[in-house]
């Protein structure tokens, strides 16, 4: 289970392990079992995060709220991955290491909290996307658009109801990179 640390608490994720690839179970962080796609992830950007083996592994979220910004940490096995798909209609994905956002009504992306197309390696990233025009998600799929699956870590996926400002965007981008992990 991924668990809404959100003020509403309403949108869990189911996490589906296939039976292929480097995780063979969920599992836990403090397991010590290798094939586990939580301890794979224990080293998160903010405690511990979930470990994609590009396999069979991504979580499906429910129907989110109306959505103007999206950010998530990320630490992608290389600069070419399909990391989240909000519904169908809007995607965040990378290739070569210029981000995309397809879907989204003239976005602005960030990167670590500067405007920036450009993932620029495979280490800890916050990307965040900001719209001035809603949209409603349907069900969010992390690690996976279509059959396309995402190898690497993601953290503290966030949806917002609201445009985020500049200064939005690096205060929270600020609270992820201070954070000590374990």
């Amino acid at each position: 289970m991924a668990n809404d640390s959100s003020e509403t608490g309403s949108h869990d994720g189911v996490i589906t392990i296939g039976s292929g690839g480097d995780n063979a179970s969920e599992g836990s962080c403090e397991s010590l079992q290798t094939d586990e796609a939580w301890y794979n992830g224990e080293s998160g950007e903010i405690n511990a995060s979930l470990y994609f083996d590009g396999s069979d592994d991504f979580i499906t979220l429910g129907t989110g709220p109306s959505t103007y910004s999206m950010s998530l940490w990320v630490k992608p096995s290389s600069t070419t991955q399909s990391i989240v798909d909000l519904g169908g209609s809007h995607t965040l994905t990378v290739s070569a290491g210029a981000i995309s956002a397809g879907g989204f009504s003239t976005p602005t992306i960030y990167v670590d909290g500067y405007q920036t197309t450009t993932l620029p390696d495979t280490n800890w990233h916050q990307i965040t996307v900001v719209t001035s025009t809603p949209f409603n998600t349907g069900t969010v799929t992390l690690g996976k658009i279509g059959g396309a699956l995402y190898t690497g870590q993601i953290d503290e996926f966030k949806l917002f109801s609201y445009p985020m400002t500049f200064i939005q965007v690096r205060d929270n981008f600020a609270r992820g990179a201070a954070t000590l992990s374990h």
